[in-house]
């Protein structure tokens, strides 16, 4: 099982849903971003 998701802040029902998903799973990978940096005159 694959699982992406953007936690700003992680909150119990995202815990829910990550306990969720790693019941029926032999094997789960989490990915975790963050959104990119607003650009600005040194990051255009």
């Amino acid at each position: 099982m694959i699982f992406i998701g953007r936690f700003q802040p992680l909150h119990f029902g995202h815990q829910f849903i990550i306990d969720q998903a790693l019941e029926p799973a032999e094997v789960s990978s989490f990915s975790l971003a963050q959104p990119p940096p607003p650009r600005s005159a040194r990051n255009p």
